[in-house]
């Protein structure tokens, strides 16, 4: 016999052992079914040889073989890798340690001219005003026009000048990196696993329906209504994801109308599916159908929209425990995933992939469902024992009674605000700013007659611990609304009494973990400029300026290569750089990149190709852990490590390319959000075009002029009947017609000719 010519990785969806067969999904390729040859050798993690009776789904394993009929491929030999782990959550946080000098020793404020070396004169480079911000702060920040951070780091009019690598830049280049990944993801994986997942479901539920439509058993007939109306569910979602998939004439007139409401993206109207539940025309529930319409990313092609649209479907349709139909609906679908294996392990890949990456709120999935089942009616009823009112209300009651998600925030919210918590086959997003700015305006902001409208990016600074952010309140009169200091203390103090585990859940959380390293003052281990009040106004445009992009989730077409004629910079590299002494930050980011690629490595679900993009940016960020660290502790940098700071800017060129697949659309930092709708308008958080900082930093005992890149960040409320997106904006700030800056930060961005106030 010739010797195996092909080997594959893959997680195991079901086996067969009748027909010596197991389906899985495979990590490349299209081969989804294993045929096991007569002599086929299997071994488990340990070595130990198993038999095909010993494969469980949700193994990962690597099958050595032969080319197969179709989708099949002959195994010769099968590894074992990981066995499935139950409630292990996406990937685990491994903290990475920083520890710090008592006490940092560098030069004081304010600075003399004379003592501040620069290759080209300051009068050359700042004016008056600026250069006087710059010697009493230590750093002065100029508006300017760059569309990205690899354009400023790149532009050899600077070329003599030291880099300073900011905070802003790293945290913008980790964003881009980590979102493209993401994004990478759904489009080669999580979209076909989503699509696999909807046709197990549907023939199920199709294959209930006409098993039983005619029985003469009345509980029979009414198990396969459900059925049907079930299979029109997941026929809508199958619809959009395979234009091939035509749902069968029963069900084709309510999902052809769903498909049109949702295709058009205007109405907010009754749903039709949820209208074959008999609810009456008052206990209809009207679904938004202008959520289907994709935009920055998933607007982006064909595929990406239609994916958008069908996980919408699965969380925008509620299943409501108060509605006995809808909840056998409900409890239809967690009898499949809890006895069928395939839509189990795929339903579980999904939930918690997209939960990690978008968050997910307090609805009930098919996960509690099925601990409702077994409390119920225990582990070996059928699907019989929906027909009956009685065990159906009992069971509702039982899912209506199920904890909050493990997080206290939950707890916090629940107590105020009583959640709606229905069921949805895929848990809605969620981020925890929508309960922070819920709490920061009216009604529980301001008095009768002197509301507070809007929340504000300070808020959330303030309840994240920036004492700053409260001094900024202050001056711009947030503090004046009645019990605003009381709503900032309660939200502080809830969100301190979270544990590192819950900060590090998921990936948004990730990021207000990050900011909490960014905004905490700083100690006299820190240099004097980072203890000024203007560095940590700085720091609050920083977070602010990322936290606009986290947002935005600004997404692009997604390339694993540099396309042709995007080619690395040839500028000639500055002399040498310093890393914006931040070494938590880094520690934090790393620490997140390094869970996504465990938590997308462990399920076969990233490309070779981004799995190394997130080993270079997990490599860099450890780089500026360890240099942000040396400088704060006076320990020596090399000359190569001088030199690879230097050239950041190349470095972070290349990485901007490949991920925003060479665009200048995708790197583009101007963008806008819309975050908060008001009686006047929309709460706007954008973000400008990349401004300048000089600053002035330590080499040895000697002082010296560096210069970086900072997010220009604004917040407005846009009161025109015209939408403002990232595209209208832009022109905006073209044509000179931004809105003023936030006055709190006058004092250290100063523009050329003027005066702070």
């Amino acid at each position: 016999m010739s010797w195996p010519n092909l080997q594959l990785m893959g997680t195991v969806l079901d086996v067969m052992p009748d027909t010596l067969r197991i389906r899985m999904i495979p990590a490349e390729g299209d081969k989804e079914f294993v045929d096991l040859l007569e002599a086929t050798s299997i071994l488990l993690p340990d070595g130990q040889p198993a038999s095909l009776t010993h494969l469980t789904p949700g193994m990962v394993i690597r099958v050595l073989g032969y080319t197969g009929d179709g989708d099949a491929i002959r195994a010769a030999h099968i590894d074992v890798l990981r066995v499935p782990v139950q409630g292990s959550g996406f990937a685990p946080y491994r903290s990475r340690t920083v520890s710090l000098a008592t006490l940092y020793d560098g030069y004081r404020l304010p600075l003399a001219v004379a003592n501040i070396s620069t290759t080209i004169p300051l009068t050359a480079t700042l004016d008056l005003t600026q250069t006087g911000v710059l010697t009493r702060n230590g750093f002065v920040v100029r508006p300017a026009t760059y569309d990205d951070f690899a354009a400023l780091y790149d532009d050899p009019r600077y070329v003599t000048y030291p880099l300073f690598i900011s905070t802003d830049s790293i945290m913008h280049l980790s964003q881009l990196v980590l979102e493209h990944v993401f994004h990478s993801t759904e489009q080669e994986h999580l979209a076909a696993e989503l699509r696999m997942l909807d046709r197990e479901m549907f023939k199920l539920s199709w294959a209930e329906y006409q098993a039983g439509r005619f029985s003469p058993l009345p509980e029979r007939r009414r198990v396969a209504q459900v059925a049907e109306r079930n299979a029109a569910y997941f026929a809508v979602a199958l619809s959009l994801l395979d234009p091939d998939f035509t749902p069968p004439s029963p069900i084709s007139t309510v999902v052809g109308a769903e498909l049109n409401l949702i295709t058009a993206g205007e109405a907010i109207t009754v749903s039709p599916w949820l209208s074959l539940t008999n609810a009456s025309a008052d206990a209809g529930v009207q679904l938004d159908y202008r959520r289907f319409m994709p935009g920055g990313y998933y607007a982006s092609c064909d595929a990406c929209a239609r994916y958008y649209k069908a996980l919408t479907w699965h969380r925008a349709v509620p299943m409501r425990t108060s509605h006995r139909e809808e909840m056998r609906s409900a409890a239809m679908m967690a009898y499949f995933i809890k006895n069928h294996p395939a839509p189990r392990v795929l339903w579980e890949r999904l939930q918690t992939t997209i939960a990690y990456f978008q968050g997910r709120d307090a609805s009930f999935t098919p996960a509690q469902l099925i601990e409702a089942w077994t409390k119920v009616w225990g582990d070996e009823a059928g699907l019989t024992a929906l027909a009956d009112d009685e065990d159906m209300d009992a069971f509702a009651r039982a899912v209506a009674t199920m904890p909050l998600p493990d997080n206290p925030m939950w707890t916090f919210w629940n107590a105020k605000h009583p959640l709606a918590r229905d069921v949805r086959f895929i848990a809605p997003a969620f981020r925890i700013d929508t309960y922070i700015f819920q709490q920061m305006r009216a009604p529980l902001v301001g008095d009768p007659g002197d509301e507070r409208e809007f929340p504000s990016c300070i808020d959330l600074a303030a309840v994240l611990g920036s004492l700053e952010a409260y001094r900024v309140a202050t001056q711009v009169g947030d503090t004046n609304f009645a019990n605003y200091v009381e709503q900032v203390d309660t939200v502080r103090n809830e969100l301190a009494a979270l544990r590192p585990e819950h900060w590090t859940r998921d990936f948004y959380w990730n990021w207000l973990y990050t900011y909490r390293a960014v905004l905490q003052d700083k100690t006299p281990s820190y240099p004097d400029w980072m203890r000024t009040a203007s560095w940590r106004r700085k720091e609050l445009q920083t977070v602010f300026g990322n936290w606009t992009h986290v947002r935005h989730d600004d997404g692009v077409p997604i390339s694993t290569h540099v396309p042709p004629g995007a080619r690395p910079s040839q500028s000639i590299a500055p002399p040498w750089g310093y890393v914006e002494p931040q070494p938590e930050v880094y520690a934090r980011l790393a620490s997140l990149t390094d869970m996504i690629a465990r938590g997308l490595g462990e399920r076969l679900i990233i490309s070779q190709a981004d799995r190394k993009l997130l080993e270079d940016l997990e490599e860099l960020l450890i780089f500026f852990q360890d240099a942000a660290r040396r400088e704060l502790t006076g320990q020596v940098l090399g000359d190569e490590e001088y030199r690879r700071l230097g050239n950041y800017g190349a470095s972070l060129a290349e990485m901007t390319r490949t991920a925003t697949h060479g665009s200048g659309e995708g790197s583009k930092v101007a963008v806008v959000v819309p975050v908060v709708a008001g009686r006047k308008g929309l709460l706007v958080e954008a973000t400008g075009r990349v401004d300048e900082i000089f600053i002035v930093v330590e080499r040895g005992r000697q002082s010296y002029l560096a210069r970086g890149g900072v997010y220009a960040h604004y917040e407005f409320v846009w009161t025109a009947d015209s939408p403002l997106d990232d595209s209208h904006w832009q022109k905006l700030l073209t044509a000179g017609q931004r809105p003023p800056r936030p006055p709190w930060v006058k004092g250290f961005v100063i523009p050329t000719g003027m005066t702070p106030e």
